[in-house]
């Protein structure tokens, strides 16, 4: 009988498969406690299906922080630009490469954020987003009450 897991993102479900390889590969210790492992083992075959939801998209002209403080159009941002993210274990904003792309043409109903600061962000619905009070909310979900993070500026001009 098939047994369902959910996992919760992607490093933890790669976590597992690194872990069952390891315990197939593990063939004892060597004289100073070191594991040794067989790297001509044979693996098992590990089948799996599942479903990614993709939380949203952002309108073609929806301006990207990128490294050295410019902004670009996210439609065009590609594989190797520098953007900053927000670290959320640090609290605070690093730079980080895009390894990835998605072009998403779905039918989806279009929302428009407007914030204090005059920023505009048009986006799907179910776009998510950080608050500080509320952790990640659906763009449709969000309040007057929610809190952001805001303090990109300091970090851009650091």
């Amino acid at each position: 009988m098939p047994r369902h897991i959910k996992f919760t993102d992607i490093g933890q479900f790669r976590n597992v498969i690194k872990s069952v390889t390891d315990h197939v590969r593990y063939k004892g210790k060597d004289q100073e406690g070191n594991p040794i492992f067989d790297p001509g083992a044979t693996l098992p075959v590990i089948t799996f299906t599942g479903t990614t939801k993709l939380h949203g998209c952002f309108k073609y002209d929806t301006k990207i922080a990128l490294a050295n403080g410019e902004q670009e159009n996210i439609s065009d941002i590609k594989k190797g630009t520098y953007v900053l993210t927000y670290d959320f274990n640090n609290e605070s904003y690093s730079v980080a490469k895009v390894i990835n792309l998605m072009n998403n043409n779905y039918n989806k109903k279009w929302i428009e954020l407007i914030f204090d600061n005059g920023n505009i962000i048009t986006c799907t619905e179910d776009h998510l987003f950080y608050t500080k009070n509320r952790g990640w909310i659906q763009a449709n979900d969000l309040n007057n009450m929610d809190e952001f993070i805001d303090n990109m500026d300091e970090f851009i001009n650091s």
